[in-house]
């Protein structure tokens, strides 16, 4: 049996999800407030201080600087007590109490004008300057409720994590059914690859080719057959499910729709799954061009991702060349993350989930709850967001479109399932890999798991919810060095 079981199984939550949802957020927009600066290095004064930096005139230089200063407190009836000389010649004195900006300005223009000063100026405490706001400035932010703080239990805490990283310079490799230009993603997308090689599954005239844009996966009542699946006894509309997960992950901040986790990283979009599935096959050489190893007739991928995710799940063991594709990946320092299926069923019983060497991810509600339809239990490594599609703000809320068979126009739409909550673990290992970028995919596992909330109704849930402000904090405790514990 191959992964083309995908869109029977991993698919079916979204898709029925998008069919009873509507159009949320659609067409032209206002300009969006820009954005709060998002580096922590920026410094600016703060407002009060008792410190003051001066330099005598040539005339003073060489006389005792406490004297000085004491002739100098006698004259303008303020006490200043020598601190230290600094590398520069000029020396520092501190005040008997902090002063205001006005009241240090007052002082500076008393001392400037006495014969034995060249200049002063205020010694101002210099802090990290903090975005004044880490929340998006995007309209639909406050309905994605997987991101929202402290508003939900079930949230994983990503503006915490926000304060410290959006994971700039990070490549993120959604091995899916392919993209859609979305106008809240295609800031973000990079040059991807079609690895689906039958023409038929494909949907889009030909095999492999270097456009992995997505032709839609509809397909009617009993078309999936031909590929040796089981029977489906109703049509089944597009699910734009891979334009759904890089939304997720990496949706444009601070303009028109929705934030993604990790908003500042680049999605390289492989398509792996087309109409009816996607054979193991071209999920083995999907993982291998993502990573950046070669590919029989395949040109070498420009940009190697550091995450691949994917959604795709078959019954059955690990097979031996999709393992040996994983364990290639993870040699040259890439984390996968894949989803542990949506069959309500153990976990460990599902391909590529119960593979060596990733992150199986379950899916958790807005309450910290494991869903119904999620795979669970021995080999789950941690859990993640994923809603459920009743009622629908319950789901997850991503870049979708309004295509039932084709594509149409760019939407916003609610969906549910464990290759969402996947997309969540991939964005927070995007901020991961953003502030340490030599970092293992080893010490991703440790950060992620380490830090994950154990949840009382999600006891099959693996290490528990991820916490992505807890796992950035752990990572800037260690300042980066393996993490050993």
């Amino acid at each position: 049996m191959n992964v083309k079981q995908y869109m029977v199984s991993a698919v079916v939550v979204s898709a029925l999800t998008f069919t009873q949802g509507t159009l949320l957020y659609a067409g032209n927009t206002t300009e969006a407030t820009p954005p709060p600066a998002n580096s922590i290095s920026t410094v600016e004064s703060a407002q009060t201080t008792n410190r003051l930096i001066m330099r005598f005139n040539k005339a003073h230089i060489s006389l005792p600087v406490k004297e000085v200063l004491a002739q100098l407190s006698n004259r303008i009836s303020i006490q200043m007590t020598y601190v230290r000389t600094m590398g520069t010649g000029d020396i520092v004195f501190k005040l008997p109490s902090f002063q205001n900006t006005q009241q240090i300005q007052q002082l500076v223009d008393q001392l400037q004008q006495q014969p034995e000063v060249e200049y002063v100026e205020p010694d101002w405490m210099m802090q990290p300057k903090v975005p004044m706001s880490i929340t998006p400035t995007d309209p639909l932010f406050n309905q994605q409720w997987s991101l929202l703080s402290d508003q939900y239990f079930g949230s994983i805490n990503v503006q915490q994590a926000w304060q410290q990283n959006q994971g700039q310079g990070v490549v993120v490799a959604v091995l899916d059914s392919g993209y859609l230009p979305h106008q809240d993603l295609k800031e973000n997308l990079l040059s991807g690859y079609d690895m689906v090689s039958d023409p038929v599954m494909a949907n889009d005239g030909d095999g492999r080719d270097n456009n992995p844009l997505d032709p839609g996966d509809a397909h009617l009542a009993g078309e999936c057959s031909q590929f040796g699946t089981q029977p489906i006894a109703q049509d089944t509309l597009s699910s734009w499910h891979g334009t759904q997960i890089a939304g997720v992950i990496a949706a444009a901040a601070n303009n028109i729709g929705i934030s993604g986790i990790a908003h500042q990283a680049k999605i390289l979009p492989v398509r792996t799954v087309g109409k009816c599935g996607g054979y193991t096959s071209d999920l083995v050489d999907g993982i291998r061009w993502a990573a950046g190893l070669t590919v029989a007739n395949v040109p070498l991928n420009e940009h190697p991702a550091q995450i691949i995710t994917i959604s795709s799940s078959e019954p059955g063991k690990c097979k031996a060349s999709l393992q040996q594709a994983i364990d290639k990946a993870n040699q040259k320092g890439i984390t996968i993350i894949v989803a542990a299926g949506n069959n309500g069923d153990q976990a460990n019983h599902y391909s590529p989930g119960n593979c060596q060497n990733v992150i199986a991810v379950t899916a958790s509600d807005f309450d910290g709850k494991l869903t119904d339809y999620s795979n669970r239990g021995e080999g789950v490594t941690v859990a993640a967001p994923g809603g459920v599609k009743e009622p629908l703000h319950a789901g997850i809320l991503s870049t979708s479109n309004t295509g039932y068979r084709n594509a149409a126009s760019d939407s916003y739409q609610y969906a549910a399932g464990t290759g969402l909550a996947a997309a969540h673990v991939a964005g927070v290992a995007a901020i991961l890999y953003s502030l340490q970028p030599t970092i293992t995919p080893i010490e991703i596992k440790q950060l992620i798991t380490s830090t994950a909330q154990k949840q009382p109704k999600c006891s099959e849930c693996g290490h528990g919810v991820i916490d992505a402000g807890a796992a950035v904090n752990k990572a800037m405790k260690y300042k980066y060095r393996f993490f050993s514990y």
